[in-house]
């Protein structure tokens, strides 16, 4: 039996969460990494066996593969620090979230009244995981909502989400 939220709890994210949900999100695939070092390695094995102006493209190559690579850590980092800030500043404030058997529910206060919304299991497309919080991806919608993993505390059934996850989407996307 799944143990579901009687009670809604507060979805207040923290900076620090928001900068792993989009490092999480961005994260570099394994396949563009072992492209990039066979590609070093191809420029390195050009600039050793070779004489002559023949280097030169191998020079090329290796210094932008370096610099994509820098580009894409460094770049990166500077792009999600920028976006986070965007971020933070239009999340709405007081948002309460609960898993149900249906789905996850969401409440927020608007004025005197609360607004709810729910999004069913198969509303989702695909979602992501790390030790601290789970991703969750709407079907045809960009970005992502965030849930903390830190929540379990304050008694969200993280491990129900995850079964619920696992049932309709399968395992956790990894990249």
């Amino acid at each position: 039996m799944y143990q579901y939220t009687l009670q809604p709890v507060p979805l207040d994210i923290k900076e620090t969460e928001w900068l792993d949900a989009f490092a999480l999100h961005h994260q570099v695939p394994r396949k563009t990494w072992l492209i990039l070092s066979a590609v070093m390695a191809f420029a390195l094995l050009g600039i050793i066996f070779l004489r002559g102006y023949s280097t030169i493209f191998f020079w090329v190559v290796l210094v932008c593969a370096v610099i994509f690579g820098l580009a894409r850590v460094y770049g990166l980092r500077f792009w999600i620090k920028r976006q986070l800030g965007e971020q933070i500043a239009t999340y709405p404030k007081g948002i309460r979230v609960g898993v149900q058997p249906f789905g996850l529910v969401m409440f927020q206060k608007m004025g005197n009244q609360e607004g709810r919304g729910q999004m069913n299991w198969n509303q989702f497309s695909e979602w992501r995981e790390n030790e601290n919080l789970i991703l969750l991806y709407v079907a045809n919608q960009p970005g992502f909502q965030v849930i903390p993993k830190r929540l379990n505390a304050q008694k969200f059934p993280i491990e129900t989400l995850r079964k619920h996850l696992s049932e309709t989407l399968g395992p956790a996307k990894t990249v």
